[in-house]
């Protein structure tokens, strides 16, 4: 009888990062603009992370996640919309923008979280001042309206004086005339409305799924390679003014978001382990994949796999699992 064989063991399949999916050696503190080693910080990050986990008061942005597909629908009606407005078409007629891509590096994800938002916020601006141009005419046409009304009221009113003192003449000539006549015990004539018919009231005039959190530049720039491409610019060359507070970023399963980034700030692998499922477990491993985070958030799910195996789940997904 031959030994038995062993079955092999699972895995999940470690992407090919480049060099700008990595995080730096050093990363400048946008509030003291000094370089702090990354080493250092994430040395200290288990004291430093949970302090600052759903703390907007220490937060540098507050993040809008949705779907990747999202990002590239609207980035592509955006470039429509310019187009159209500048006289250029795209003859091809083919979308340019593709964050849903798989193998997409975290300089490019982030060039176009970085577009969308800065488009975005352009034409949020252009509508808030449609808004504002709106609410001008529409109080100017107000004034107008009580200018108008306040000599509609005037003009009703000399006309009432007006009406007022000629039956005040008429009864005068009348009681003149019957003075004359010498009649005695005549009952005058009926007396004319106290106000003109013709004084009427004036009439009336004619009024996707999305999650939100504290992000913190420090925190998720030193261990996310998107994160490093996205926030590292944005506070280091000071162009804070192109964008709004909110920040709109992509990810492929928004609704497994926030497992990873607890751990990000806490890294408890036993709380984002009790949350994986076999539902979930390919929406955490794309996650990880396009957030670029390092081998630490692999062997996490790694774990998960050990665990199912343990069980005598076989943990199949292809692409994602390899055996070894």
């Amino acid at each position: 009888m031959g030994l038995p064989v062993s079955p092999k063991r699972k895995r999940v399949i470690l992407p090919i990062y480049k060099q700008t999916d990595h995080t730096t050696a050093f990363y400048i503190d946008p509030f003291t603009n000094k370089l702090i080693p990354t080493a250092y910080f994430l040395k200290n990050l288990d004291e430093i992370g949970p302090q600052h986990w759903k703390n907007n008061y220490t937060s540098d942005f507050l993040l809008r996640v949705v779907r990747t597909t999202e990002i590239d629908y609207y980035c592509n009606y955006f470039l429509s919309y310019s187009n159209i407005n500048n006289e250029k078409g795209n003859e091809n007629n083919v979308p340019i923008i593709n964050c849903s891509n798989s193998n997409i590096s975290a300089s490019e994800a982030a060039e176009i979280t970085c577009h969308f938002n800065v488009m975005l916020y352009n034409y949020q601006q252009q509508l808030y001042n449609i808004i504002l141009q709106s609410q001008s005419q529409q109080q100017q046409q107000l004034l107008l309206q009580e200018q108008q009304q306040q000599q509609q009221q005037q003009q009703r009113q000399q006309q009432q004086q007006q009406q007022q003192q000629l039956q005040q003449q008429q009864q005068q000539q009348q009681n003149h005339h019957y003075n004359q006549q010498y009649l005695q015990q005549v009952t005058p004539p009926a007396s004319p409305p106290t106000s003109p018919t013709f004084n009427k009231q004036l009439q009336s005039s004619p009024s996707t799924s999305t999650y939100y959190f504290w992000a913190h530049t420090l925190v998720l720039a030193t261990q996310s390679g998107f994160f490093n491409q996205l926030l590292g610019p944005i506070n280091i060359l000071g162009n804070r003014s192109k964008y709004s507070n909110i920040l709109t970023i992509p990810i492929p399963y928004p609704e497994a978001f926030e497992p990873i980034l607890h751990w990000l700030y806490h890294h408890d692998d036993d709380a984002w382990l009790d949350l994986i499922t076999l539902e979930n477990f390919p929406k955490f491993y794309a996650n990880v994949s396009f957030l670029k985070l390092g081998r630490e958030a692999y062997d996490i799910l790694d774990a998960f796999i050990e665990e199912a195996e343990e069980m005598g789940v076989d943990i199949d997904f292809d692409g994602i699992v390899e055996p070894y």
